[in-house]
């Protein structure tokens, strides 16, 4: 895997251990199956990208969306290095309305998170990007959308909702603000979905490189992620946690941190 050597986090991460997320993986590989279809919203170097199309191989596709021209450079690259003829990038962001966005553009030397890009309260910068909606992609088929966009989930899934309520796929999307928890969770609840609970520290004590050191102790905030399935008998995978009556972010962490213990 290429990555920027300045990212703080993904970068980072797979330089230090060799992997990013390997606990999402673990449970997103029991929801694939070799030739699914794959939505990837919001791909950044492609960690996940690649992971899902060597997972649905090739009968199956990936569409990975990354509007960063920089990091999408790197994803491509990614793609490359792994031999994958499965995957199609878009060059947008994905909204609930077709458009165009201006977006302050990063160097690749800038120490930073560079997977906390968000068109959210985005202001004039120094790129323009096409906004595309998900309807519009003109996927044939879809099994799992997976959505990492940094605030912006609710707009990705508005323009996603005609192939939603067609395709019925599993979604996986970031959750981990309170100010959006419920507008979030209600949209799945009113369209039939259930809905799953995933914590995970970013630290894999039994990651690739062995490495013991924990360089993400002092984060407060784990990465926070649901997962929404359509209420027709699918069985969730290991790994996740049922959403309950009245749950918020802090009581499901404390319920899911009680149940590691």
């Amino acid at each position: 895997m290429m990555f920027l050597k300045a990212d703080t986090v993904i970068g980072r991460s797979l330089d230090l251990y060799g992997e990013w997320c390997e606990s999402e993986m673990a449970v997103l590989g029991q929801v694939l199956r070799p030739g699914d279809w794959v939505l990837d919203a919001g791909a950044n170097v492609g960690t996940h990208t690649v992971f899902f199309a060597k997972a649905v191989g090739n009968r199956g596709r990936v569409v990975a969306v990354e509007p960063q021209r920089l990091v999408r450079n790197i994803l491509c690259a990614n793609l490359a290095l792994n031999d994958l003829q499965n995957v199609r990038v878009v060059d947008a962001a994905l909204g609930a309305e077709q458009g165009k966005v201006s977006i302050a553009g990063f160097g690749l030397d800038e120490k930073r998170n560079h997977g906390r890009f968000s068109l959210e309260g985005a202001e004039p910068g120094k790129e323009k990007v096409a906004v595309r909606t998900v309807d519009r992609l003109g996927l044939k088929h879809c099994h799992l959308i997976k959505i990492d966009v940094e605030g912006f989930e609710r707009e990705v899934l508005q323009g996603a909702a005609d192939l939603i309520a067609q395709k019925q796929p599993a979604i996986w999307f970031e959750n981990n603000v309170e100010e959006h928890d419920l507008a979030l969770t209600s949209w799945f609840v009113e369209r039939g979905y259930s809905l799953h609970w995933h914590f995970d520290g970013r630290f894999n004590p039994n990651n690739f490189r062995a490495v013991r050191r924990n360089i993400f102790e002092t984060v407060k905030m784990p990465s926070i992620n649901m997962l929404a399935l359509p209420v027709d008998g699918r069985e969730p995978p290991r790994g996740v946690m049922a959403m309950e009556p009245g749950d918020t972010i802090e009581i499901a962490r404390q319920r899911w941190s009680s149940r590691m213990l």
